[in-house]
């Protein structure tokens, strides 16, 4: 499953406009399998990265700044997919006039959001190399390869979709993470 799981976010981010092909043409309608097989598996794998990387970087054992930072990470990978599943959702039905497919935008979401959970995980472990933030505009690119093949958007409308899509799903996780830095002080490092 892991082998899977690594495997497609590799191909989404080396090939998108093949991964985006390929996920079209097996498009499930079950959320379920998409979540249990690959979203969930991933949400714990980044928690898992963000508890283990607090033990490598620090010089004393510190149980209670791993759960926290596991916590963080988590909360703001998880509710950020909801919350921008959520605003592509409200965005396809208000922009686009589609309405009814809150399971293909989180599946959309899920998948497009690759590099944000890839950067997770990196950062977790080495948190000294924060430059890497500059790749989650590739998520842009990623987007606009799945804007077509996988969302059905008309070509002509292919950059507005990607443009309000980039913005909801680079933000929301952005976001969350704010709010819980605002109102939860006991989260800072």
């Amino acid at each position: 499953m892991l082998k899977g799981i690594f495997d497609l976010l590799i191909k989404l981010i080396a090939q998108p406009a093949k991964a985006w092909n390929s996920l079209s043409d097996k498009q499930e309608t079950d959320n379920e399998s998409f979540f249990k097989s690959y979203l969930y598996p991933l949400f714990g794998i980044v928690a898992l990265l963000s508890f283990v990387g607090i033990f490598l970087t620090y010089k004393e054992f510190n149980l209670q700044l791993a759960l926290k930072t596991c916590i963080r990470l988590l909360v703001t990978v998880f509710v950020g997919f909801y919350l921008a599943s959520f605003f592509l959702s409200e965005t396809m039905t208000r922009m686009f006039n589609r309405s009814g497919e809150l399971k293909l935008c989180q599946r959309f979401v899920g998948y497009s959001s690759s590099i944000i959970y890839i950067l997770s995980m990196i950062l977790a472990l080495f948190p000294e190399f924060f430059f890497l933030y500059v790749f989650l505009f590739y998520t842009i690119y990623i987007i606009w390869e799945g804007a077509i093949p996988y969302m059905n958007i008309d070509e002509n409308q292919q950059l507005k979709f990607t443009v309000m899509a980039s913005l909801i799903v680079l933000a929301c996780p952005y976001l969350i993470d704010m709010v819980m830095y605002m109102l939860m002080p006991g989260l800072r490092n």
